[in-house]
């Protein structure tokens, strides 16, 4: 890369050299020759300066078409690369490429003083004011970390957009990613050794961010590899701007949220259990987590969690109505508010509704093995008398079964009792309801 150009699109003004050339050859066809007495004297004066005339006139005619070359390829901008003649006449220019890590931990808020990811933010806009205000020219990259590296904006010169840039790029994430992700993007983004890159990195310099856990031998570890890399390309060390909080404050988050049963039944007594993990190095003693139903506070527990360990919260309750319902876990006050939630959607149903496909129907279910099981689940029979029974069963023939006149999608379960076989029909839509 010897030469290149910001605004390339304005090149097009060279064009207008043709404009004194057009003007000199309409000149030259303006005069008509007509001899006369004097026309001697006149000519014999002439030939003796003719030669100084002609080239003064070539030389103004040079001028007055180097004029708008030279005002096309100012406003164009142009920038020398290393690989130019001309480098060592040109300004000395950078290409800053930032990359700012955005992941979930950069949200938490501290006892004192500002989020991470806010305290990056203020970093990152004063490192830009300062390049703006020393004149000199610069590019500038900006690379966000999340759940995946992103590249934000990528060789700006005007600081101002680069401002506005900031804003998306300082932006708060859920995700979790190593930093390794973002230096590889900042490699390929400033592989110009004649830019002369300058890589800085504003991180919380969690653990996470940084890679597995460290190797015996820096020569195999992706981190520092990725950190090497950079300092060679740039002949410059990599800056590491440290964006955490003084003390970290102690952080618990929910794993997983789960009710006992795989089944919903209204009216019964519900123990739904949420598994809480603590990621600081200290014990949280008294930890409250609240549950709720539909956004309804439901019985809350408090937990004692170990440094790095787990712990698990109950509550118990019933749902009094059928249908879609979700049940949330909390925990209030945590400094990092993006894991302290967890939600479960369920449908919660009258009854289990049970189909018994009898191979060997009888009146008396004490004779049938279908018509036994069903009553045993189910003792009210027809009768609906809520809370006596967890099950609702139903006893068919096999041959309707098989006939294909009852509706499997009715039920949540089927029990085929006493049936030797079904036919290939049948058996294709019982695999399709098992699935």
């Amino acid at each position: 890369m010897a030469l290149q150009f910001l605004q390339p699109g304005l090149l097009w003004g060279a064009a207008l050299l043709l404009v004194p050339l057009i003007i000199h050859l309409l000149n030259r066809r303006r005069y008509l020759r007509k001899s006369w007495a004097a026309m001697e004297f006149l000519l014999a004066a002439f030939k003796r300066v003719r030669r100084r005339v002609r080239l003064e006139n070539l030389l103004l005619l040079l001028l007055r078409c180097a004029i708008p070359v030279l005002l096309a390829l100012a406003l164009a901008r142009p920038i020398v690369g290393g690989g130019s003649p001309l480098a060592g006449l040109a300004q000395a220019a950078r290409h800053h490429v930032i990359v700012v890590d955005a992941t979930l931990s950069n949200s938490q808020k501290p006892k004192a003083g500002p989020r991470p990811i806010t305290r990056a933010r203020v970093l990152v806009e004063k490192y830009l004011r300062r390049l703006a205000s020393k004149g000199d020219f610069h590019k500038v990259s900006l690379i966000r970390v999340d759940s995946s590296a992103r590249l934000v904006l990528e060789g700006e010169t005007r600081m101002d957009r680069a401002l506005e840039a900031v804003s998306r790029l300082c932006r708060p994430g859920f995700g979790a990613a190593s930093l390794v992700k973002g230096l590889e993007l900042a490699r390929e983004v400033g592989n110009d050794p004649a830019a002369r890159p300058l890589f800085t990195v504003f991180t919380d310099l969690q653990r996470n961010a940084l890679g597995l856990e460290p190797k015996e031998a820096a020569a195999t570890d992706p981190f520092a590899l990725a950190m090497a890399d950079l300092a060679k390309l740039s002949g410059d060390p990599v800056v590491i701007v440290d964006t955490g909080p003084d003390a970290p404050p102690p952080n618990a988050g929910i794993l997983s949220l789960e009710v006992s049963d795989p089944v919903v039944v209204k009216g019964l007594t519900l123990e739904v259990r949420a598994r809480i993990k603590n990621w600081s190095g200290k014990e949280l003693p008294a930890l409250q987590v609240v549950f709720s139903l539909d956004g309804q506070r439901r019985p809350s527990d408090v937990v004692d969690v170990p440094p790095g360990g787990t712990a698990e919260a109950v509550s118990r309750f019933s749902i009094l109505k059928k249908g879609p319902h979700w049940i949330r876990a909390s925990l209030p006050g945590d400094a990092l508010p993006g894991d302290d939630k967890r939600w479960l959607a369920l449908v919660a149903r009258d009854r289990v509704k049970i189909l018994f496909a009898d191979g060997r129907p009888n009146k008396d279910f004490l004779l049938s093995a279908a018509g036994y099981m069903a009553r045993v689940l189910d003792p009210t029979g027809e009768e609906e008398i809520p809370g006596v029974s967890l099950f609702r069963s139903t006893v068919v023939d096999s041959l309707d079964f098989a006939a294909g006149r009852v509706n499997m999608d009715a039920y949540d379960v089927i029990a085929l009792v006493d049936v030797d076989r079904l036919p290939p029909g049948t058996a294709d839509r019982l695999a399709d309801f098992v699935r």
